[in-house]
């Protein structure tokens, strides 16, 4: 189930798209409940398993302008237990994981995966609900 498909606030087109397209690739993935702007994220699936649940964030950066307090907003606010951030281009991303490296804390850090949008899929994020309940 796909909730809250609407454009929010000033994002631009290209936002929307992206964040549509990691939507779309969460319900293949096999998450149960997947929500635009929600706590916060741009995108977050939600998934149970014997009990326990599971809450995966998708932030798209475009720069690292907001990243660290995107970041922290999802793991403490927003109750997600991973965070993926999908960066724009190689630029973005080389910046994103300075910044992380140097000021998020060892646990945030931990549960935190930086990668180019580009290079997210179905099968990563089917793994990456696997290895949560493994």
């Amino acid at each position: 189930m796909t909730l809250n498909k609407k454009k929010y606030g000033h994002e631009g087109q290209d936002h929307w798209v992206k964040k549509h397209a990691i939507t779309g690739m969460f319900a293949g993935a096999g998450f149960s409940i997947v929500l635009a702007e929600h706590k916060h994220c741009d995108v977050v699936g939600y998934v149970r398993k014997a009990g326990r649940r599971f809450a995966l964030g998708v932030e798209i950066e475009r720069s690292d302008k907001n990243v660290l307090r995107n970041v922290r907003r999802d793991l403490y606010e927003g109750k997600c237990d991973r965070i993926l951030l999908a960066c724009s281009n190689d630029r973005v991303l080389s910046r994103v994981r300075k910044l992380l490296a140097n000021c998020l804390p060892a646990a945030a850090h931990a549960k935190t995966t930086i990668i180019l949008f580009e290079d997210i899929s179905v099968e990563m994020l089917k793994k990456m609900k696997e290895e949560a309940f493994s």
